[in-house]
């Protein structure tokens, strides 16, 4: 995907005037950062992180069950932060495998996508 397009999904999601949920990921991890309509970051969370070290390190960082359970935790930050409707943007990414399973972890928790 061009950073034109990249740009044109931000600002389209940023003129709805909600948060947005932006992933990435690599051959081995998986990233997710909350970010308000004006382009802060608020926090984020990865495969890398802590508090996902001892799930990690069972199953793996680069599969879908440690996509799901980083679902869980950005959840729990939208809960932290008292916000319930917000965007995804998958950054070109085909909604497919670990970026599915990310999803349907954070609509587990309840977010509205």
């Amino acid at each position: 995907m061009s950073i034109r397009s990249k740009h044109k999904t931000r600002a389209a999601i940023a003129s709805q005037g909600k948060h947005s949920v932006i992933v990435r990921r690599s051959n081995n991890h998986f990233y997710a950062q909350l970010v308000t309509p004006a382009g802060v970051v608020m926090g984020g969370v990865s495969t890398l992180s802590k508090s996902l070290s001892g799930h990690v390190k069972k199953q793996g960082a680069g599969n879908c069950d440690a996509a799901k359970v980083l679902g869980h935790q950005v959840a729990s930050l939208l809960e932290k932060h008292k916000i319930t409707d917000v965007a995804f943007n998958r950054s070109g990414l085909l909604y497919h495998g670990r970026v599915a399973a990310f999803v349907d972890g954070m609509r587990e928790k309840g977010v509205k996508l």
